[in-house]
C-alpha cells in the first residue's frame, strides 16, 4: 500500500510546521473551550507530545489527514493508510517528535487560559 509509505515520509513536516504557525492555537483554544474551568489542566496540551497529536488528529489544509490526502493516491487508500499511520502511533509515538527535535525548532508560545 503505497499511501501506508507515503503517510510516514517527513515530507509530512511542512505541513506540521505550517498547522503549528497556522492553526495550533486555535485548535487548543476550541479544546478548552469544551473544559469546564478549572479543569484545563485535563487536556495535557503543553508539550510537543501534545501538539503533534492535535495535528495527527486534526482537519484542514495543514493537518496531518491533508498531507495524507494530497498524497495522489486513491481516497479509499489514503483514507485506510492515514487511519493505519494514526492507530500505529497511539501505540508507539510518532515519529514526528523525534524529527521535530532533531530540526532543533522551538514549541509555539500559546496563550495560556
Amino acid at each position: 500500500m503505497e499511501a501506508y509509505n507515503y503517510a510516514a515520509l517527513d515530507d509530512s513536516m511542512d505541513y506540521l510546521y505550517a498547522f503549528f504557525e497556522q492553526d495550533l492555537a486555535r485548535c487548543v483554544a476550541e479544546n478548552r473551550e469544551l473544559i469546564p474551568e478549572g479543569l484545563e489542566y485535563l487536556l495535557a496540551e503543553d508539550s510537543l507530545e501534545d501538539y503533534v497529536w492535535i495535528w495527527l488528529k486534526a482537519r484542514g489544509p495543514n493537518s496531518f489527514y491533508q498531507y495524507v490526502m494530497d498524497g495522489g493516491y486513491p481516497e479509499v487508500e489514503s483514507r485506510q493508510a492515514y487511519d493505519y499511520r494514526v492507530k500505529e502511533w497511539a501505540i508507539d509515538n510518532p515519529p514526528h517528535v523525534t524529527w521535530f527535535r532533531e530540526d532543533g525548532s522551538a514549541l509555539p508560545d500559546l496563550p495560556t487560559p
